[in-house]
């Protein structure tokens, strides 16, 4: 989580929400953006996330699973997981 906080976020973010569920070592992330975000910016989040997420990842060792779900007012418009 330490560097997704570090991530360089647009203004279009409103907050992140984070849930570590230990029973299934799975993380999950709430993005939420503001109304005016558009479908490029949020691909291009999609991206930084992805990448950001990817690489924090120990190359061996215990695996944890991720996903990151975008939200504009209340509704889920994409996510994107680890394979």
């Amino acid at each position: 989580m330490d560097r997704v906080r570090e991530l360089e976020l647009p203004p279009c973010v409103d907050n992140i929400e984070d849930e570590f569920q230990g029973e299934w070592n799975t993380l999950c992330l709430f993005v939420r953006v503001r109304a005016s975000t558009t479908e490029p910016e949020i691909a291009e989040l999609e991206e930084r996330f992805e990448a950001c997420l990817v690489g924090a990842l120990p190359p061996s060792g215990e695996s944890i699973d991720w996903s990151v779900g975008f939200w504009k007012e209340g509704k889920l418009l994409s996510s994107i997981e680890s394979e």
